[in-house]
């Protein structure tokens, strides 16, 4: 059984495949920019696979896509690639919370709403502590200090 394919891919790929639509370009076209066969760009507008750095590049040339367009899809697309402060917490932040910290990165505007929480920016040291200690994923009182020590926003010491 074959499972959800990640949402970087999803999103990578219906990027491509509304780009490639937008153009009136059918599968066969995008594979002959490619050189490949129509499966592979098939595979990957569903985010069945995944797309080399090189040839995103190339589609999203050939479909006309703005620089901004093509650095955030990239980004998208290969998250190592991109640096981002939450690197240095590899070991705290849960890899999918990565993925989705590599999308915001990548998001030209971020609209939010938070009834039950202070944003990030706005937190004291006293209450992004109380906070973390509330997550069930961080385990020891260590891993709940540690990034109010290195800088974690909303430490106070961005």
């Amino acid at each position: 059984m074959i499972g959800t394919p990640p949402v970087r891919r999803r999103l990578v790929g219906g990027a491509l495949r509304r780009y490639r639509e937008n153009l009136g370009y059918a599968l066969e076209d995008a594979a002959q920019v490619l050189a490949c066969d129509r499966s592979k760009i098939s595979r990957i507008e569903t985010g069945q696979r995944g797309i080399r750095a090189g040839e995103l590049r190339e589609l999203l040339a050939e479909y006309g896509a703005d620089e901004q367009a093509q650095a955030a899809l990239a980004a998208i697309a290969h998250p190592r690639a991109a640096r981002g402060w939450w690197r240095a917490y590899a070991d705290v932040v849960p890899g999918p919370f990565q993925d989705y910290l590599t999308l915001e990165m990548a998001a030209s505007q971020i609209l939010v709403y938070e009834a039950q929480q202070v944003p990030a920016l706005m937190q004291t040291p006293d209450y992004a502590r109380a906070v973390a200690a509330g997550d069930p994923a961080l385990v020891d009182s260590a891993a709940v200090d540690r990034p109010l020590r290195r800088g974690w926003p909303g430490s106070g010491r961005c």
